[in-house]
């Protein structure tokens, strides 16, 4: 118990003059709030020029019992990883320093309580070859389980790659520790005035790339940038210790990807389940979001927010008495590009929005209530995730007939309405365009239009797509990789399937098929982005399934039983392949087609019931979840393919 006491007692000492660096990412916060998360019981490895652990900050010693419990010197190959040039020590200080200051103002290491492995791979102002990195890794691969080792910082790199970079002598090796769920942090780089692209290994896809935000909590100029940078954190006059003692200020990258590797340790500590992929979604989706136009690229980051990320680390920690699906009735899936899935669904008893989170083992969070202001809420719902891992909701609310809006800010859900006019929102699609801004398509009752509302991050602006005859019922909005809007709807008067392109001011709207009736729409965007459709058509209730190719549309019935085609869900996997999940009341089962229209695999997914389907693939296309109503249980259960 003194232990903790005295520990408690050591950041609250900080409170009152904490350092820039710490306040842009409300570490005065965090310790404040959760004084007890301080990386206890978590040990990062950190391969750099060695560490100083003979500096008071630092444990005041080496081996087993002090602050630097283990370590190996890969440079000179004996046991003793002693820092004589002061890279490795400035990261180590980072990550895990007792308080210190500098020029009179507090800092401290953002896990204070990790225990650290010091691997001296240079000597410093020497090339790091690929062969003493080899080493290191090995070294970890070997002695992770030994020494507890959950995350590795590597302040090094070389290059400039705007495509994932992989090197055969050692991506391997990053691989392996990826897959073991170690967390692997490497900083963008500092030549950020050149050209798009960050330093290898950041560019290595089992790597996560840290760059860096000026005191003012910008970009930082210096900072290299794209679209395979992942986070950013504090680069600018960032406070550390040095050899012997000693403290000062440095800048560049090199010392904001360990501002990242302390922030997982913090993470790991709240929930020792968590691996790699969680802990860089939970650090992206609860960061602040920095966009960036730079050479005519857009990208969004996010900066990293000590407090916010512990306080979803503790929402998001696996229920074993999680009622997720429970009563549950419409619903939507999303993953983040880190692989966590994101659910929503109505809960039917209730009438109102459930929401939790699958990490990457597969362990559901508890859920939670997104909405508390009607009586009855969401209905119909849509869910999206923007480009740093953060997830909106588009719904109907039934009480007052508006369409809402719920997005996570980091922290939170805000919700907002933006149409009210007079039963308007039901049947909402939501996905976000290539500035990570939300798109909604959406149906008018009261008037039988179909709209879309854009946000460009402030302000919404409402299109009409059609407002002849009664249009818009079961819309299904897409974007492409190309940033291609498309929507998908019924004509309820005719009963056509019809699909509307945006074309930068207006919508171009084309009939896909003459049909009596048509409902369970669903789009989605191939690799060469042209639009696909599979939907039900009522008379006979047979699936459908529509692509578009050289400016006309190809009509093919899919499936032809007898009420086949209910709750369709689209997508095309990394092998652009169209898997169309869909519920067949003939047989009260729950159905996967796999192919093209030449040639369809068929697969049964659920006997059990499948009403309420819903689908949704990862990033990469090359696994998907599905989510049907279970007879027998009463529930929504999901499944992966």
């Amino acid at each position: 118990m003194s232990a903790i006491v005295e520990s408690l007692e050591r950041r609250r000492l900080l409170a009152a003059n904490w350092g820039p660096t710490a306040k842009i990412i409300d570490q005065d916060k965090a310790a404040a709030e959760f004084p007890t998360i301080n990386g206890s019981g978590v040990t990062v490895a950190i391969m750099d020029t060695g560490v100083d652990y003979n500096d008071t900050a630092l444990g005041g010693g080496f081996g087993p019992g002090h602050k630097v419990k283990a370590g190996w010197d890969f440079a000179d190959n004996d046991a003793d990883p002693m820092d004589t040039f002061g890279h490795g020590t400035n990261n180590a200080s980072i990550i895990a320093a007792d308080p210190f200051q500098v020029n009179g103002v507090d800092y401290s290491g953002i896990a204070p309580g990790a225990s650290l492995v010091a691997l001296r791979i240079a000597h410093g102002g020497d090339t790091v070859t690929n062969d003493t990195i080899l080493a290191a890794l090995k070294w970890i691969e070997t002695n992770y389980k030994t020494y507890g080792i959950s995350i590795v910082n590597f302040s090094f790199g070389s290059g400039t790659y705007d495509v994932a970079h992989t090197e055969p002598q050692v991506s391997d090796e990053y691989k392996k520790l990826a897959d073991l769920g170690i967390a692997f942090f490497s900083p963008g780089g500092n030549n950020g005035a050149t050209t798009a692209g960050i330093n290898w290994p950041g560019a290595d896809p089992s790597v996560t790339s840290v760059g860096g935000v000026d005191l003012n909590d910008n970009l930082a100029s210096f900072s290299q940038r794209g679209k395979l940078l992942d986070l950013l954190a504090p680069a600018e006059n960032v406070g550390v210790v040095g050899l012997n003692n000693t403290t000062g200020l440095v800048t560049f990258t090199s010392y904001a990807s360990p501002a990242a590797a302390g922030a997982a340790a913090l993470l790991k500590q709240v929930d020792p389940t968590l691996v790699n992929r969680d802990m860089v979604s939970i650090l992206r989706a609860s960061g602040a979001r920095k966009d960036d136009t730079s050479f005519g690229e857009f990208n969004s980051y996010s900066r990293i927010d000590l407090d916010n990320a512990i306080t979803l680390a503790y929402q998001r920690a696996p229920n074993a008495n999680s009622d997720v699906g429970t009563n549950g009735g419409n619903n939507d899936l999303a993953y983040d590009r880190d692989g966590v899935l994101h659910f929503v669904y109505y809960d039917q008893p209730h009438h109102t929005i459930k929401y939790a989170t699958r990490n990457t083992d597969g362990a559901w969070s508890a859920t939670r209530t997104l909405d508390t202001s009607g009586f009855d809420v969401g209905a119909t719902l849509s869910l999206a995730v923007d480009p740093t891992g953060k997830p909106s909701v588009a719904y109907y609310d039934n009480t007052n007939g508006d369409l809402d809006y719920a997005r996570f800010d980091g922290i939170a859900w805000k919700r907002s309405i933006i149409d009210s006019k007079n039963i308007a929102g039901q049947f909402p699609s939501l996905a976000f365009d290539d500035h990570g801004n939300p798109v909604v398509a959406y149906y008018r009752k009261t008037s039988g239009d179909l709209r879309v509302m854009r946000s460009d991050g402030t302000t919404w602006t409402r299109t009409e797509v059609e407002t002849t005859d009664d249009v818009g019922r079961f819309a299904s909005l897409s974007v492409s990789r190309n940033n291609t809007i498309g929507v998908a709807y019924a004509d309820t008067t005719s009963g056509d399937l019809h699909y509307a392109q945006w074309n930068g001011s207006s919508w171009n709207v084309e009939t896909v098929d003459d049909l009596r009736g048509t409902a369970f729409i669903s789009l989605a965007f191939n690799a060469s982005n042209q639009p696909a459709i599979s939907y039900y058509d009522a008379y006979p209730a047979d699936l459908k399934f529509a692509t578009k190719a050289s400016g006309s549309w190809a009509v093919s019935r899919v499936s032809q039983k007898g009420a086949v085609g209910l709750f369709t869900n689209l997508w095309y996997d990394q092998n652009n392949n169209a898997n169309i999940v869909y519920y067949s009341r003939k047989s009260n089962a729950l159905f996967l087609l796999t192919g093209s229209p030449a040639s369809w695999t068929a697969t049964t997914l659920s006997l059990l019931g499948g009403p309420n389907g819903s689908a949704a693939p990862t990033l990469d296309g090359s696994s998907a979840t599905y989510s049907w109503w279970n007879d027998l249980k009463q529930k929504i259960y999901t499944g992966d393919v």
